[in-house]
């Protein structure tokens, strides 16, 4: 069993995804990839690799250099025992 740091398991699940929709996102040149874990946003952001002393975040962020995606944080909640990711684009209503 393989333990990984919060922000090594976000990331996998970045590049998994990416991974798992190679299909329809590689071509994409507007791309954006929300994420509520804002850590993520230096690691997929522009952070040369001597900067990223964790080698597992090196990895994932090289699985990811052949897409072109913008990274953005977006505020998460937890209601009801389901996340629900908030974007300004989308109005609270009950």
């Amino acid at each position: 069993m393989l333990l990984y740091a919060p922000s090594e398991g976000e990331a996998l699940a970045v590049a998994d995804a990416l991974d798992k929709a190679i299909f329809f996102v590689l071509g994409c040149s507007d791309l954006i990839i929300t994420v509520d874990h804002k850590p993520l946003l230096k690691v997929f952001g522009d952070w040369s690799f001597d900067e990223t002393f964790n080698a597992r975040l090196r990895n994932l962020k090289d699985k990811t250099l052949h897409y072109r995606f913008c990274i953005v944080h977006v505020l998460s909640l937890v209601y009801d025992r389901r996340l629900l990711m908030l974007s300004p684009a989308i109005p609270l209503a009950p």
